[in-house]
């Protein structure tokens, strides 16, 4: 039950990679337009899966901002796949003004679990870290961390926001800035700090400064107990035409070469400030990935797969009338890195176009530079996806397809 008194219930469609798993959160007196956004799964450990949503009409709470609107208070379940017993749990409210937050399920030493949860402050460099105790029910008191600034290093390189939240074992959590690296510290220790892991810089980072989405290139896991990063490296090439998102410019007779059968004289005549101009498109790209232990205070090189022409002739891509375009042709982005030992896989999410509501899961096996399937799925909500790779499934005794709760 929500904090606005509704019921909901949750339903895990599972598929195996490169299908894409969801789930779907329904109420006897809910709608669609009645949540806030989309439900998102935020964290996931064995059997237990942290999901948050939003109601339209729920409470409000005080953004923390003078002049700034309240916002609508989020709620967070534990959905628990015991076999045959599966339960939704609604943990309690944390706080009563907004703040953004990373949050995570982390396991605890007898065996249990926690929920830590990190809310940011004024200050750039510390963080407020809560802890939530199965156990108990209850949050404990929140307790100032902060990153801990050599001062030979530069005040540009230090992590600033917060892309993902990585376990590391032990306790050990870490707060992924894709763009600058990573702040760990141990939950389950009595005076926990921060101690800072850099990531390699990006190119694209030094020539997209104020670019705010670094999960459309980048992405960290934890696999085997090794910090795996995964970039890829997209190149354009420039062509003749007309921007889509502006104003079609006049018809030519060149157009007859295309779709068009006929031109009207308003086509010729119509006053229109678009020109063709030079427009990027996609021509192949480039996967490299290096991987450390938290201990080292280095990366190495991992596998460096340069996708060109490697892949022009892929069955899958004639799905939706993508027959006449190679994989190299398609908008290729936000790398997913698989967590399974010495599997060396990569999930993309390629497009025909950047805006469009269809794409193709591609994955890529880095050591043999093949390409492993391709799995179609809906994009139409997801414009920045966030996918979230975990065994959740290995718990459950039911068949694929299907998991309610």
């Amino acid at each position: 039950m929500t904090s606005t008194g509704h019921t909901v219930g949750v339903t895990f469609h599972l598929a195996n990679p490169p299908a894409v798993s969801h789930f779907s959160v329904h109420g006897p007196r809910l709608k669609r337009e009645d949540f806030e956004g989309v439900p998102e799964v935020v964290s996931a450990q064995k059997d237990l899966v942290l999901l948050r949503l939003a109601l339209t009409f729920g409470p409000r709470i005080r953004s923390g901002t003078p002049g700034s609107p309240d916002r609508v208070l989020h709620d967070y379940f534990v959905y628990e796949a015991r076999r045959g017993m599966a339960s939704l749990k609604l943990i309690p409210v944390l706080y009563t003004y907004y703040k953004p937050m990373s949050i995570c399920i982390v396991p605890s030493d007898d065996g249990e679990f926690l929920i830590a949860a990190f809310l940011c402050t004024n200050h750039v460099f510390e963080e407020d870290r809560c802890v939530f105790s199965f156990k108990t029910g209850k949050w404990s008191s929140c307790e100032r961390l902060e990153l801990k600034i050599p001062p030979e290093i530069n005040y540009h390189d230090l992590p600033r926001p917060t892309d993902k939240v990585i376990l590391l074992g032990g306790g050990e959590v870490g707060l992924v800035d894709l763009r600058r690296g990573i702040k760990i510290c141990n939950v389950l220790d009595a005076d926990p700090v921060f101690r800072l892991i850099p990531l390699p810089k990006a190119e694209f980072f030094h020539d997209n400064d104020n670019w705010d989405d670094s999960q459309l290139i980048r992405d960290v896991v934890v696999c085997d107990g090794f910090i795996q990063l995964v970039e890829i490296d997209r190149r354009f090439r420039q062509v003749l035409g007309v921007n889509d998102k502006k104003k079609s410019c006049k018809k030519m007779t060149s157009d007859f070469d295309k779709n068009t059968d006929i031109i009207y004289d308003s086509e010729v005549l119509h006053r229109n400030h678009a020109r063709p101009e030079l427009i990027p498109v996609p021509d192949g790209w480039k996967i490299r990935t290096c991987y450390r232990h938290k201990s080292w205070d280095y990366w190495l090189k991992g596998h460096v797969v340069d996708v060109d022409g490697s892949f022009d002739h892929v069955p899958e891509l004639s799905d939706g009338g993508a027959g006449k375009y190679a994989l190299r042709d398609l908008a290729t982005a936000y790398p997913v890195l698989s967590v399974v030992p010495s599997e060396d896989v990569v999930y993309l999410t390629s497009k025909v176009k950047s805006d469009d509501t269809k794409a193709w899961m591609v994955a890529l096996h880095l050591r043999s530079n093949t390409l492993e399937a391709l799995g179609p799925y809906s994009a139409s909500y997801f414009k920045r996806p966030k996918f979230l790779v975990c065994a959740f499934s290995e718990y459950l005794n039911t068949p694929p397809n299907q998991v309610p709760a």
